[in-house]
């Protein structure tokens, strides 16, 4: 069937002919996130998931919902056509953003880190990572970025 991908914002791609319907991202925002950004419209064979009335996801976990998906139809536009999962080697961290530090493996590829996904830990984050700790990778590679410390004299 064809269904017409949705712009849930600037964190998640969609390819909507690939959705099974499992709503697993619609549960996941209501019960974990606590938002109600992802529904479904219609019933049966019409079903289609979305955001209301063409609104972005805003939510500070939106991140999660590209794991929890079984079949890749959301999926990560920041990383997206960088690596395949393969060529990558995933390095244990801890989350720096806040004082919860979650844990979290870095995927490397060449000593570069291309993507953050979330560490199992059932004490600390279960299984979910915020969006801050998930793409806080990209700024270890911006041009404007203290190549060394900088001292006011």
């Amino acid at each position: 069937r064809v269904v017409a991908d949705e712009d849930l914002g600037p964190l998640v791609a969609t390819e909507m002919t690939r959705c099974i319907q499992c709503t697993r991202c619609v549960r996941f925002m209501s019960e974990i996130a606590g938002t109600y950004e992802l529904g479904g419209m219609s019933r049966g064979e019409h079903l289609e998931i979305g955001t209301y009335i063409g609104k972005t996801i805003d939510s500070e976990l939106s991140g999660n919902i590209i794991d929890v998906c079984p079949v890749g139809a959301l999926t990560d536009k920041v990383y997206r056509f960088q690596a395949r999962a393969w060529e990558l080697i995933a390095r244990s961290s801890i989350g720096y953003h806040d004082a919860l530090g979650s844990n979290l493996w870095l995927h490397t590829r060449r000593g570069e880190v291309l993507r953050t996904v979330p560490r199992d830990n059932e004490a600390i984050n279960e299984c979910w990572l915020s969006d801050r700790d998930r793409y806080s990778h990209q700024g270890l590679y911006a041009g404007d970025r203290a190549q060394r410390p900088l001292v006011k004299r």
